[in-house]
Formats: C-alpha cells, structure tokens, sequence
C-alpha cells in the first residue's frame, strides 16, 4: 500500500484511473 501512497502522491488523476482497471 506505501507504493500506492507514493505514487497517489505524485499523480492522483493517473493512480485513480490505474486503481480502477487494476
């Protein structure tokens, strides 16, 4: 889960979209 933090941190938009497919 920190790596999801980290990245959420850096692009919110990106992370999102990438959560939902994954």
């Amino acid at each position: 889960m920190s790596l999801i933090s980290s990245t959420f941190t850096i692009t919110p938009s990106s992370d999102t979209t990438a959560d939902s497919r994954n």
